[in-house]
């Protein structure tokens, strides 16, 4: 029997990515499966109902005021495909009518805190697969999925600098990965000094033949004392970006409460961790909260979302490979998990 993928429309506030361009959708039917896209699904990137028909798609119609038009929609399907989880009112509906073993593959932010998604999800046995939580080797399409890293990194720190709102002295950056290298290019584009904070020894040399301005908090210390080391580093800063996390582990608290009632007033703190747990007390999903010393904590889940037609031609290169994978290799893709 023919595999069946649905691809969805995103419905989270303002997303207008989609997780497949058409040209994608082609390579994955020349391989045998049955693709369904749900009406308009690719309009926000520039592409139309006839843009995936044409590619041999078929559209599909959800009635989003009648529960039953969502489970006709899902019945069938096999595979679900996504940018990110829908907004919750949808999301609910969808993990109350999906049949059990459907696999769900997407940003799934599956090391959120107080979330209740992922043991609906199991309840539901729906088969998840978040695509940040898997490591993949060097030079595979799955490094496009960089580019949101990078997109996320950039749009943080400009964030942040028109929420200041005033000259910025200094930027710290926690996390060296490729949203924090971002960020930092970013500060040199505006002239910004700017501290790095890592773990990495290795990287720390690199930085600093670049010229980079950077600290080595070693991961192998205790939690407070990599919290103790980044308040040393933080307190007189204007802005802090956070970025550390690994696949698979929830992101650690490197800014707690007492770091964060001690920092300086009107100090803006970025979390691009929240979805893997988050790098700052109180911080929330797609939020702003403002402490009584006017500290911000600041996390938006969607930053590439405000390009979605560069993004969703890099999510597109990435989920299309990864579906080639769990419908060709999926022993491939558990010991990707697991590494």
């Amino acid at each position: 029997m023919q595999p069946k993928i649905l691809l969805v429309k995103e419905s989270r506030h303002n997303e207008k990515r989609v997780a497949l361009l058409p040209g994608d959708v082609a390579q994955l039917i020349n391989l045998g499966v049955m693709v369904y896209v749900e009406d308009s699904a690719g309009v926000g990137a520039g592409y139309s109902n006839a843009d995936y028909i044409l590619a041999g798609a078929n559209i599909r119609h959800i009635n989003y005021d009648e529960v039953d038009s969502y489970r006709q929609a899902f019945s069938d399907i096999d595979i679900i495909v996504r940018v990110k989880r829908p907004d919750r009112t949808r999301e609910k509906i969808e993990n109350s009518v999906i049949k059990p073993y459907t696999k769900m593959v997407g940003l799934l932010d599956i090391l959120e805190r107080d979330s209740e998604h992922i043991a609906e999800y199991q309840r539901a046995k729906i088969e998840y697969y978040s695509l940040d939580q898997f490591l993949f080797p060097a030079n595979t399409p799955m490094d496009s999925l960089k580019d949101m890293s990078r997109i996320a990194g950039r749009l943080a720190l400009n964030h942040a600098l028109e929420t200041f709102n005033a000259p910025v002295q200094h930027v710290a950056i926690i996390g060296s990965g490729e949203a924090g290298t971002a960020a930092s290019q970013e500060c040199m584009k505006h002239n910004i000094p700017h501290t790095i904070i890592t773990s990495d020894v290795s990287k720390s040399a690199l930085l600093k033949l670049q010229g980079i301005n950077n600290v080595v908090v070693e991961r192998h210390l205790s939690l407070k004392m990599r919290q103790d080391k980044i308040y040393q580093i933080i307190k007189d800063v204007d802005i802090v970006i956070t970025t550390a996390s690994t696949a698979w582990i929830a992101a650690p608290m490197l800014i707690p409460e007492s770091t964060l009632l001690k920092l300086k007033n009107g100090t803006i703190i970025v979390d691009l961790a929240v979805s893997d747990g988050g790098n700052v007390f109180g911080s929330k999903h797609d939020a702003t909260v403002t402490l009584k010393n006017n500290v911000k904590i600041i996390n938006v889940s969607g930053y590439p979302k405000q390009l979605p037609i560069e993004s969703s031609r890099s999510w597109s290169i990435a989920s299309s490979y990864f579906l080639y994978l769990l419908l060709t290799s999926q022993d491939t893709l558990i010991k990707l998990k697991y590494c």
